[in-house]
């Protein structure tokens, strides 16, 4: 199943945006939502138990299936699709929390930082052009630098595969950076094939955070390396 999960993903990718380039609203209409729904479907057929984690992000992809079909359907659903992905990113913010409620206070700074410079140079322009959006705006980068911090501290647990922590604050990182263009080609300045650079760090950023549901408790060798990392650093 995987692997056809895997072939139907990439064909409707590929559709997409054979339906970006050829200016096929109908195409673009029938594929978008397929990729993002292959990773949940995955997800859900898996025999493990799922727990919170798994929970967190499986919604956060359901949800964000409304946001890619509110965002397709028309300009006039922007506030709504932007609804629909601030409630992912508020269930992926639930799950990175789930797996660790360190706190990690300075980890959040550089995320922090971005987001706060980000907002300020939009700000002009958002008030200017729209707004109403300017609160909702905000909202939504507080959220999505929320995430990135949630995601950071999972590399602090030492019962938490390497792999899986980074492939979460990759996966953050990265759906991070698409909804960055898509904020600057929509508030500030139009960029050059901006719907191929969203879209492709879209799915990549979202099988990065479905990847990391493979987060089994680290082997005894890797959490007794990581004790030790601990140990020494704190002697140091």
């Amino acid at each position: 199943m995987v692997r056809w999960l895997w072939v139907l993903g990439v064909m409707a990718a590929s559709a997409f945006v054979v339906g970006v380039a050829l200016e096929m609203y109908w195409l673009r209409l029938l594929t978008k939502p397929i990729p993002v729904g292959c990773m949940a479907a995955w997800l859900w057929f898996r025999e493990e138990e799922k727990g919170w984690y798994e929970w967190g992000i499986l919604l956060g992809l359901l949800c964000s299936i409304g946001g890619d079909m509110f965002l397709e359907l028309s300009a006039g659903m922007f506030v709504v699709g932007l609804g629909w992905f601030l409630t992912a990113h508020l269930f992926y913010v639930m799950a990175y929390t789930s797996a660790t409620r360190r706190a990690v206070a300075l980890q959040l700074l550089p995320f922090l930082g971005y987001g706060v410079a980000l907002y300020a140079y939009m700000y002009g322009s958002i008030q200017q052009k729209f707004p109403r959006l300017v609160i909702p705006v905000a909202l939504y980068t507080l959220v999505i630098c929320c995430m990135m911090w949630r995601a950071s501290a999972m590399l602090q647990e030492a019962d938490i595969r390497r792999q899986a922590a980074w492939s979460a604050l990759l996966g953050a990182m990265i759906f991070a950076s698409s909804d960055s263009v898509i904020a600057l080609n929509k508030f500030v300045w139009p960029i050059p094939g901006a719907r191929y650079v969203i879209i492709v760090t879209y799915w990549l950023g979202q099988l990065g955070i479905v990847r990391s549901v493979m987060r089994a408790e680290a082997t005894a060798s890797e959490a007794e390396g990581a004790k030790s990392r601990t140990y020494v650093q704190r002697a140091g």
